[in-house]
């Protein structure tokens, strides 16, 4: 059976790097695999993604899946240590490709919610998933954003239910949720 961590806070909270140290960690003798969720959309995240990059050395393999989360985790082979970064660029990609449509959310976030439970059914590995806490932010000013917030904090719930652990990071230092 399989493990998920989901792994949450605010930006720049240090979710990132210790969801890299945990899976180096836990990882000495087995695969790495990192699933990239980011698109490059202006030389601002491209920095981003290149400093996320550098960050990893060539024991990782890295897949790129901006829309789609369900292959790359039925993929996953055995005896592989997976990170997932980051579940609410996904959605934001979704959201964007979909003009902000409520129930593609939905649809998108119950399908990966089962694929994952069926994934921990059968597979022996540890995923481990970055994703934003926004529910503790500004409200946003407009009904579709204020849908996407909304849709972001089921996604990550849906994901928590599942999850074997939870951790909060707030100021670069991991807390344990669950």
């Amino acid at each position: 059976m399989s493990t998920i961590i989901l792994v949450t806070g605010g930006a720049r909270s240090g979710k990132s790097s210790y969801v890299q140290k945990r899976a180096e960690e836990l990882s000495f003798s087995r695969k790495r695999l990192f699933i990239a969720t980011a698109v490059p959309l202006d030389d601002e995240m491209c920095q981003r993604i290149e400093k996320h990059q550098q960050d990893r050395d060539s024991s990782w393999t890295t897949i790129e899946a901006p829309y789609d989360l369900e292959e790359p985790v039925r993929a996953i082979s055995n005896d592989t240590v997976v990170c997932i970064d980051c579940l609410t660029v996904w959605l934001g990609n979704i959201w964007y490709r979909n003009n902000g449509n409520e129930e593609k959310l939905k649809m998108c976030t119950e399908s990966l919610t089962n694929t994952l439970k069926k994934w921990k059914m059968t597979a022996r590995n540890e995923l481990l998933i970055v994703t934003n806490e926004v529910g503790w932010g500004i409200v946003p000013e407009s009904p579709e954003v204020r849908v996407f917030r909304d849709m972001a904090g089921f996604l990550n719930k849906s994901i928590a239910d599942i999850a074997d652990e939870l951790i909060l990071t707030v100021c670069g230092v991991p807390l344990r949720i669950k």
